[in-house]
């Protein structure tokens, strides 16, 4: 089978973590390609983990109508060229396969909506056609059960297909050593216990919050450190007050975008997950499979994942004083990382995700 993936860059978040890895894994058994059009800076974050089985496609489109109106027709000819039996869509990839979707109705095209429905898109106009397309001849994916009934409620209709994201096997790279012994220089004694946020600095992500549940927490004498990794360029006003918010720098720091995240998972005790809303954070997954123990809110499709205490915490609600009662709760559990991770790769394994989508794709 010939598979396109379309999405608008290749940066550091969650969808495209996701469709690097899904294209990797599809690469195994098929003739996959990548297309994006934003190629420079942050937009090339994961390029380097696309295997070289994966054709890369990379187009170049100014932010500008005209330059988005050639860009459709550009992907039209893509796809004319490599006759794909499957066009599936990411993020911002949705408008460009529209107009393709009507004039080579050869492949089958899928958009995966990668959050809680209304916040997938913009209220307006580019919800009025998603509601058009996603019911017409472009088929939506939801990634859990909760991400579905938003969908439902959102749109108005069941014309989708729910598929839980997946995760890659995670590997540790030679940069473990160093890792380790950075690590071990943040441990104040040998029961310190360290806790990381994997997450882009937004709003939706609440490190703010985040910050002040570890600041409470040391003021109490609490033996934590809180490692914060992203990227904070986006909204460098809000990682500003971060930083400004924080009362211990010693114990809570601010350490940006890293290649090699799953290092630091082999290192640290636990994972933190304070979002105010999402769809099925790739980080949980991560985690989970690495043996590190979240505690998260209950939003999008985290419930669906962290069904007991034995996949995680979940706070009541997603206030501070809630979110510490867990944080606090999990500093008095000991946990077994090798079931951990079994039981999250059992049910949330990339190979189980890519089957589900062949799936799909071949109209199953």
């Amino acid at each position: 089978m010939r598979i396109l993936q379309v999405l608008s860059s290749l940066g550091a978040g969650g969808a495209e973590r996701f469709a690097v890895d899904l294209s990797n894994e599809l690469s195994k058994n098929n003739d996959v390609y990548i297309l994006t059009w934003i190629n420079s800076g942050n937009a090339n974050f994961y390029r380097e983990q696309i295997c070289n089985r994966v054709h890369q496609i990379k187009l170049d489109a100014k932010d500008t109508f005209l330059s988005k109106i050639v860009l459709v027709f550009t992907i039209l000819k893509v796809i004319f060229k490599i006759k794909p039996n499957a066009v599936h869509a990411h993020c911002k990839g949705f408008p460009f396969i529209i107009i393709p979707s009507l004039v080579y109705r050869k492949p089958r095209y899928f958009y995966t909506v990668h959050n809680i429905a209304k916040y997938d898109t913009k209220p307006g106009i580019s919800t009025w056609i998603r509601r058009i397309f996603l019911n017409i001849n472009i088929h939506a994916v939801t990634i859990s059960k909760i991400c579905s009934e938003s969908f439902l409620e959102y749109y108005g209709y069941k014309d989708y297909t729910t598929i839980e994201n997946g995760c890659r096997e995670l590997h540790t790279t030679k940069a473990l050593v160093e890792v380790k012994k950075e690590i071990d220089t943040y441990r104040f004694t040998k029961n310190t216990k360290i806790f990381v946020n994997v997450a882009r600095i937004t709003k939706e992500k609440n490190q703010l919050m985040l910050v002040d549940v570890f600041n409470k927490l040391i003021e109490e004498g609490k033996d934590v450190v809180l490692l914060i990794f992203g990227y904070t360029k986006a909204y460098p006003e809000l990682t500003k007050k971060i930083i400004e918010r924080i009362h211990y720098p010693k114990r809570i720091k601010v350490m940006g975008t890293r290649d090699n995240i799953p290092d630091y998972l082999h290192e640290i005790d636990f994972f933190c997950l304070p979002s105010l809303w999402e769809g099925l954070p790739i980080s949980l997954l991560e985690a989970g499979m690495s043996g590190v123990y979240p505690i998260a809110t209950p939003v999008g499709g985290i419930p669906d994942v962290i069904k007991d205490e034995s996949w995680g915490l979940l706070s009541h609600d997603t206030s501070m004083m809630a979110f510490k009662e867990q944080i606090t709760k999990a500093l008095n559990i000991k946990v077994n990382r090798k079931e951990l991770s079994l039981l999250y790769d059992r049910f949330y394994s990339m190979e189980n995700c890519a089957k589900r989508y062949i799936e799909i794709y071949n109209g199953n």
